[in-house]
């Protein structure tokens, strides 16, 4: 009923106009002195444009008021006419649209189609009207793969005027998620994920502390294997899945916790020292038995035999590294060692080597116990003292320390953030490109003519790769050489590490260690990933090793090895892990086999000179030959294909599958003709390849050239187009499976090609690039920058030149004041998606000019607005400006060191002493870094006392109180010529921006000016 309401009222509407149209041009009356023009209807409330309509040639006519809220009626306008006469022009204005109310869709799922609403416009005459969904448009390039509160255009056009809005919706993404996950064993690890997905690799999923080295799916296509290094005993972990491919879509799972298993749940190594405590002389000492215990039923195995143990201690000195449990037993005798300050040695023993039944307790089993080492010591500076140091690997050894160690004991940082530099070169970094990471090397926290840790053997020095801390052992970090500076096996290495204690001053200790390393490697595990990927674990780090698959295939012709490497950024050490990777020579020969893809069923590889570092020494470390089986589950899926029309000219087609590079020629634009689509001849365009899964189609020619619209009045509206990709032209890499023929309907419902694209592109958003001159602004649609899309400037039919798209920033100083700042849109954004929608925006990069950021420091608003003019659409639809606003933060403080530059005492006679203290920059005056609170400093070994005061001031005009000024009763400092005084800083206090105190601490001066 109220369809057919507005269809009477459009057929009034269009008789009224008839009827206008057919009023003369001119009145037939007595004077001619007054000229009646041809009444006309006006549109969009251009009341304006309507009076300029059909006058007479070179007559000017000042016509007389209008009502412009006189809707739906006629009014009589008078003007004027340069000739003298008077001329009357009747107006009928029609209702028209304002603006459309905001509104929010609410929650969507992620991935689902975006419906569209009703919405409520407000019209000229003052009335708010709902219109159904297919009274307006919703652009087709909304978002709802990513979580989140997102926005879509909608366009509303009636009676001569457009209106265009963002209506809210948030994506809600419950499609992903980890139904479970445990531990399989101490480095197997299964997760179950709620969808089947179509591939996994070890880059798909994290364990904080733990290194996912590789990932297996089975045959469910939900069940993932997990191989893993780094997981303790009966931990509490959360395991992260992430950038799964699912249909060909990235999608992220969650995370999910889980527990490893406990090492008491089989067997239990007990440690069991005969004294709890020793004298920490260097020459008290104790047994410690070690036995191997059945938790079922608590006796020591008698029939353990060979079992050999690899032993630590935090503290003091074991008689042996290793021993070998003889009838389920074994002892080590354990010395203290000299300390100033009671300690606890923790001892801990591991299954290293075993064999029989017992060879599956290998690095699972392991016991502990702590002996005190007691003494009574005073110390004010905290140091960390080198205690001890081994290997067992020619390419690392463990330094043992007398308290607890980080990466901060040894590694540089610069604004909180470790600093690394390349292998093999000096300039320091703390931004690592992605999975560039083994590439570079931990930069020395002490780093000179002294360096954090120097190591020299038989006069040879070696190069540090990175620091790794030892899991259940704080007191100890590992130290990973460079590959290619290996030690010498059974030789005497000495080593000198170089820590900065609580008073900022480097201490030296030191130690020395025979490198031993009587271990053969072995590989331990094989897992494939996909099926062209084959990783091989080993039980140590190895140097190199030769591969055969299947009896047959060989290493270079058919696959690549490569040997992982430690990576200082991530601590992921993968030097245990060689990757295998087919190459397009491997084929099994069989009807069903596909060039460089295992093919379903039990396959095998053979290791053989296995070699660790040390073998280059001692050719004892040579592996025996191994062959390790493997299943491939076979994946029969065919990759498939949808498209999606982001303008009328840049189409986007996405496959299913990640597939391997597929030809521009292989996308093949149809329209068609006589109900047969056939190839177009007419139509130039590029494709580009975005990702392992997406394409870009673009046109590089406007459709108003390629239809010659403006002689034949056709344009893409009027057929119907596809992109057709043939059989065998795109190869699932996962599997090497081609596709059947795609046909991809370029007019699908709600495709922009099916009507005439007439909305002048948006700013959508806005994104500053970190703190630079820098930001990304995403505008609604595609569209055209002069001379920087690929697919050339493709101007509509009669255009003019493209205008150079130009930005302008605009705020207010600090004084309210509109500044106004020019920028450059120089070229399109870094957009991984090709769509040609972001645009880099930036501001003047010249010394000494002036920029939003300037004003924002110096006291200005952070709020301003962007305004980007003349930007054009891919069908040359061009906005003569777009406006955003955003926010300009204001420039973090600079991280400066705080220390304390200088100390002045004052005996001031009868008066009060002072002491005056000046810093590298401004303190603080509240909170527990307070540097007026009196618990911050001792004066001569005491608190100050009663009577003292405090006071900052600003000395260096610099924005900050630096100078704390202690006035303390008359006779507290000491005035004696041969007497000085000493003020303790507190070593935990912050400076006003969180600076850390760097010192000194500890500050002797007399009563004179006393420079540090």
């Amino acid at each position: 009923m109220a369809k057919k309401s507005f269809k009477l009222v459009k057929a009034s509407a269009a008789l009224a106009v008839t009827a206008a149209a057919l009023t003369p041009v001119m009145a037939a009356e007595a004077s001619t002195s007054t000229v009646e023009l041809k009444a006309e209807v006006v549109l969009g409330g251009k009341f304006k444009e309507a009076l300029a309509l059909n006058t007479p040639k070179g007559v000017e006519i000042k016509w007389g008021k209008h009502l412009v809220t006189a809707i739906n009626t006629w009014q009589t306008i008078k003007g004027q006419g340069s000739d003298g006469k008077t001329y009357i022009k009747k107006l009928y204005a029609r209702n028209y649209p304002l603006y459309i109310f905001d509104q929010d869709l609410g929650e969507v799922k992620a991935g689902s189609e975006l419906e569209k609403p009703s919405i409520r416009v407000m019209y000229r005459d003052g009335k708010v009207y709902t219109q159904a969904p297919e009274r307006f448009t919703m652009s087709s390039t909304y978002n709802t793969k990513d979580a989140g509160e997102q926005k879509v255009l909608i366009s509303y056009n009636h009676n001569g005027n457009r209106i265009t809005s963002f209506l809210t919706y948030t994506v809600k993404d419950t499609a992903g998620a980890i139904s479970s996950a445990k531990a399989l064993g101490k480095t197997t690890v299964e997760v179950a994920l709620n969808q089947e997905v179509d591939a996994v690799s070890a880059a798909n999923f994290s364990i904080a502390d733990a290194n996912v080295t590789s990932a297996t799916l089975k045959a469910d296509k939900k069940t993932v294997t997990l191989e893993v290094s780094g997981l303790d005993y009966a931990k509490d972990y959360v395991v992260a899945a992430n950038n799964i491919m699912v249909k060909g879509e990235a999608k992220n799972f969650g995370s999910k916790a889980f527990k490893s298993l406990a090492v008491n749940e089989v067997w239990n190594l007990k440690v069991t020292p005969k004294s709890s405590s020793l004298v920490a002389n260097g020459s008290d000492n104790t047994e410690v038995m070690l036995e191997l215990v059945d938790v079922a039923t608590g006796r020591v195995d008698a029939g353990a035999d060979n079992i050999v143990l690899d032993l630590n201690a935090t503290f003091g000195t074991l008689s042996s590294k290793r021993v070998t449990i003889q009838d389920g037993k074994a002892t080590v005798v354990l010395t203290s060692e000299f300390s100033n300050t009671g300690v606890t040695s923790k001892i801990d023993a591991q299954i290293i080597e075993a064999s029989g039944d017992y060879k599956a307790l290998i690095g699972k089993v392991a016991g502990s116990a702590n002996v005190t080492f007691a003494t009574a010591s005073n110390g004010n500076v905290e140091t960390v003292t080198l205690i001890a140091a081994e290997s067992n690997q020619a390419d690392r050894f463990t330094l043992f320390f007398d308290k607890a160690v980080s990466l901060d004991h040894f590694v540089k940082q610069s604004n909180g953030k470790y600093l690394y530099k390349e292998v093999k070169g000096t300039n320091e970094t703390t931004s690592v490109p992605t999975g560039a990471g083994e590439a570079y090397r931990h930069a020395f926290l002490v780093d000179g003519a002294e360096e954090s840790v120097e190591i020299t053997q038989n006069g040879k020095s070696f190069q540090v790769k990175g620091f790794k801390p030892v899991a259940g052992n704080p007191k100890a970090m590992e130290v990973i050489l460079d590959k290619t500076t290996p030690f010498t096996d059974n030789a005497r290495v000495e080593v000198e590490v170089n820590t900065v204690n609580s008073i900022s001053k480097v201490t030296k200790s030191s130690a020395s260690f025979v490198v031993t390393d009587a271990r053969k490697p072995e590989a331990t595990s094989v897992a494939p990933e996909g099926l062209n990927t084959l990783k091989v674990k080993f039980s140590e780090s190895i140097a190199g090793a030769n591969f055969l698959l299947d009896g047959r295939f060989v290493e270079g012709t058919h696959f690549d090895v490569a040997i992982g490497d430690y990576n200082p950024v991530t601590l992921a050490d993968n030097r245990d892990l060689a990757t295998l990777s087919l190459k397009a020579a491997y084929n099994e020969g069989k009807a069903t086999s596909v060039a460089g893809y295992f093919g379903a069923g039990q396959h095998s590889v053979q290791i053989s000179s296995i070699a660790d570092f040390a073998y280059a020494t001692d050719r004892n470390n040579l592996g025996s030959t191994q062959n390790l089986y493997f299943d491939i589950v076979s994946d029969p899926a065919k990759p498939t294909a949808s498209v999606s029309v982001e303008s009328p000219e840049q189409f986007r087609v996405k496959f299913d599958k990640s597939v391997a590079p597929v030809a521009a020629s292989e996308f093949v634009l149809q329209r068609l003709v006589n109900g047969k689509y056939v190839d177009t001849t007419n139509v130039p365009y590029e494709v580009t390849r975005v990702s392992a899964t997406e394409y870009v189609v673009e046109l590089t020619e406007d459709w108003t050239s390629i239809y010659k619209t403006s002689s034949s009045n056709k344009n893409y509206y009027n057929d119907d187009y596809r992109i057709f990709v043939a059989k065998d032209s795109a190869t699932n890499i996962a599997n090497g499976l081609k596709n059947e023929d795609l046909a991809l309907d370029l007019n699908y419902a709600g495709s922009l090609l099916n009507t005439p694209d007439v909305t002048s592109p948006v700013i959508s958003q806005i994104s500053r690039v970190d703190m630079t001159r820098f930001f990304d602004v995403t505008m609604s649609e595609p569209v055209k920058l002069v001379d920087q899309d690929d697919a050339g400037n493709t101007l509509a039919q009669k255009q003019g030149p493209l205008t150079r798209t130009t930005a302008q920033f605009i705020g207010k100083d600090k004084d309210g004041k509109t500044v106004t700042i020019d920028g450059v849109v120089p070229s399109y954004s870094n957009n991984a998606s090709g769509m040609d929608n972001v645009l880099r925006v930036e501001w003047s990069n010249v010394q000494g000019a002036l920029t939003p950021q300037a004003v924002v420091d110096g006291g200005g608003s952070t709020e301003w607005t962007l305004v980007v003019r003349a930007i054009s659409d891919d069908v040359g639809n061009t906005a003569a400006s777009a406006t955003k606003s955003f926010t300009v933060a204001k420039s973090p403080a600079a991280n400066t060191p705080f220390k304390l530059t200088a100390v002045l005492g004052q005996d001031n006679e009868e008066r009060q002493d002072t002491v005056k203290l000046t810093f590298s920059e401004g303190v603080q005056t509240a909170g527990i870094s307070d540097a007026t609170n009196p618990a911050q400093y001792t004066i001569n070994g005491k608190t100050l006392p009663t009577g003292t005061s405090i006071r900052v001031s600003n000395e260096d005009a610099i924005a900050g109180f630096e100078t704390v000024t202690i006035e303390l009763p008359d006779g507290t400092l000491s005035n004696k010529a041969k007497e000085s005084n000493v003020i303790t800083v507190n070593k935990d206090l912050l400076s006003h921006d969180g600076s850390k105190f760097e010192g000194p601490v500890e500050n002797t001066f007399k009563l004179i000016d006393h420079q540090l």
